[in-house]
């Protein structure tokens, strides 16, 4: 049973030395790198790509790969590479001498246009610049052959091992169905591994309902999972996914899938916004419940919502003292707010403040200023469902106020083809959805290889999931149904995008923290070149196009595009995703032996 009042307990995993720029770290072969290294101070992974900024790691997710940082011989993401004895971990503090020469003129615009009149000698010094700013020299290296390729036949997979996941993945396997579940994470389970609230809507508590999904599952023999591995995406010949800790590519072959990955907490948008020591939500979550990681004694939530209601009760349980910021006034949660401590609303703008961490924080609020001192800052105050996957699929997409970007999918939980959705990534706020959901697409999936008989239990469903949706006012989801059964999309009426903390724009606010553009970098190319859809400032700054593919960015992008421009953000749009959604090595690609 989990107890918060027990204090900060020892991590799990064996005891293991690595080492750091030299120095030597006791770290746990259970945790991730950056963890190890966090929980000893050492919170700068690397340099930000053009503007060499320091860098630590935003998320847990392996896919969020802000930062790599060279283990070994490699440049990595920290946060997807575990400890083991004898680690070495490199970090340049460096900056190159052009770079700080220029640093006052630089930002991630600076390739689009021109400081020196004459043209000849401004790509000169532009081609100088990339040369020595984060382009190393280049060496030859032979290509490994440690890597595998294993080809994987099932009848269904489901991508994500959450709530809604693990529950599509045993009702299809009770129909006789093999499955097989892929998740990124080291264990299944999603939130409910560390978020140590009950569950809303669900009559048991989260202990009992982890426990009894995991038991259930492990003891299937028609099921199998695979992971710390990410699904990679839909090829024309097959899907694939790629497991970095195992270099090993996987090869599926599956005649249903569904994808049940959940949301992405999107970063805030303030200045300052990315450097080391600012969270997402769900993983500050993690780091403190199921890696025991002293993050502090005080924080700072952005956002005010049911969301981080729960975070910030669960920081106090464990002795952290909490400031949430928000910019507007929530009227229905005004009474919840005296459990979890000060709170600052109408906030104008937010700056962290720190070198190489979050020390403080100014608040420019309507009632005046606020400094505080912060040890971390947790973005909580907008959550998009993970539509990378579906992107990549050209799935149709429509803006929801409040929800995001969410799939269009029908009462079955259908999107196209083969393939189904369930939990967060449909957009569905309550885990007792995710629940219903799970079973939704799993019976609606073997319907359509051939399994007829579940029809009544499928139509019995439904019949709760729309119960369900009325309690809890959850009506949007009919306009999804709507336009599931319609080539138009009803467009959405523009709203103030939920993470903007900024008065003007800055050349400090970061959106896209893998190429280093900056809300001054987007408003420029907005109001210089007209660009009103999100693919054309894509193609124009690069946004969108770093290690995470969008995946922290383009929500973001679009909804700021959407404010600058006073369009609703459908008109806007999102970039076109490709496969696959992780960098794969080429080694395994040339040099992996198939199994």
């Amino acid at each position: 049973m989990d107890n918060f009042f027990n204090g900060i307990r020892d991590r799990q995993g064996e005891k293991v030395s690595i080492f750091y720029c030299g120095r030597n770290i006791e770290g746990y072969s259970s945790e991730p790198v950056s963890l190890a290294l966090y929980s000893k101070g050492y919170k700068v992974l690397g340099r930000s790509k053009k503007l060499y900024r320091f860098r630590g790691f935003y998320s847990l997710d392996p896919q969020d790969r802000i930062v790599l940082t060279k283990i070994g011989d490699e440049y990595v993401n920290a946060c997807e590479i575990y400890c083991q004895d004898g680690q070495n971990i490199e970090v340049d503090f460096s900056t190159p001498f052009l770079v700080k020469v220029f640093s006052p003129l630089l930002d991630g615009y600076f390739q689009h246009r021109r400081f020196v009149k004459n043209r000849i000698l401004w790509r000169l010094a532009v081609d100088k610049i990339k040369q020595m700013a984060n382009h190393p020299e280049v060496r030859h290296i032979e290509a490994r052959k440690t890597g595998r390729i294993i080809r994987v036949a099932s009848d269904i997979v489901v991508v994500g091992g959450g709530l809604a996941g693990l529950t599509a993945a045993y009702t299809v396997s009770q129909l006789g169905l093999k499955t097989l579940i892929i998740d990124k994470s080291i264990e299944l389970g999603g939130r409910l591994r560390y978020d140590y609230m009950d569950v809303p809507g669900v009559p048991v508590s989260r202990e009992y309902l982890l426990e009894d999904i995991l038991t259930k599952i492990s003891s299937d023999g028609n099921i199998k999972t695979l992971t710390r591995t990410i699904f990679t995406g839909f090829f024309e010949d097959y899907p694939t996914a790629y497991s970095q800790e195992e270099r090993t590519l996987y090869i599926l072959k599956a005649k249903g899938f569904i994808i049940a990955t959940g949301v992405v907490d999107l970063p805030c948008i303030f200045r300052n916004n990315d450097i080391p020591g600012i969270f997402s939500a769900s993983t500050v979550l993690e780091m403190v419940n199921r890696y025991r990681v002293k993050l502090g004694e005080k924080s700072l939530i952005i956002g005010l919502s049911q969301n981080s209601l729960r975070i910030a009760e669960q920081l106090k349980r464990s002795g952290i003292d909490v400031v949430m910021v928000d910019n507007s006034r929530s009227q229905s949660i005004q009474s919840d707010l005296s459990r979890v401590g000060e709170c600052i609303v109408n906030v104008r703008e937010i700056e962290a403040v720190g070198r190489k961490c979050v020390e403080k924080a100014n608040i420019i609020h309507d009632d005046g200023r606020d400094r505080l001192e912060v040890d971390f800052i947790v973005c909580s105050a907008f959550s998009n469902p993970d539509i990378l996957i579906l992107n990549q699929l050209d799935s149709r997409l429509i803006y929801i106020g409040g929800v995001g970007f969410v799939p269009v999918h029908d009462e079955y939980m259908h999107l196209k083809d083969n393939i189904f959705i369930a939990g967060g990534v449909s957009g569905s706020p309550y885990s007792i959805l995710h629940l219903i959901e799970g079973e939704i697409a799993a019976l609606s999936a073997a319907y359509k290889l051939g399994a007829k008989e579940v029809e009544p239990l499928i139509e019995e469903k439904i019949k709760e999931y729309r119960t369900k949706l009325n309690e809890m006012n959850v009506k949007w989801k009919n306009k999804v149904f709507r336009n599931s059964r319609s080539e138009l999309i009803e467009n959405s009426s523009f709203t103030y995008p939920p993470t903007l903390f900024i008065e003007r724009p800055r050349r400090d606010a970061f959106i896209c923290f893998c190429e280093d553009i900056t809300t001054e970098d987007i408003s420029r190319t907005v109001h210089e070149k007209g660009y009103t859809l999100l693919e054309l400032v894509k193609r124009s700054l690069g946004v969108c196009t770093g290690r995470c593919q969008g995946r922290l960015c383009m929500v973001n992008a679009a909804l700021y595009v959407s404010y600058l421009s006073n369009l609703d953000p459908s008109q806007v749009g999102l970039t076109k995703a490709r496969a696959p959604v992780t960098s794969i090595p080429l080694y395994i690609l040339a040099g992996g032996e198939e199994e």
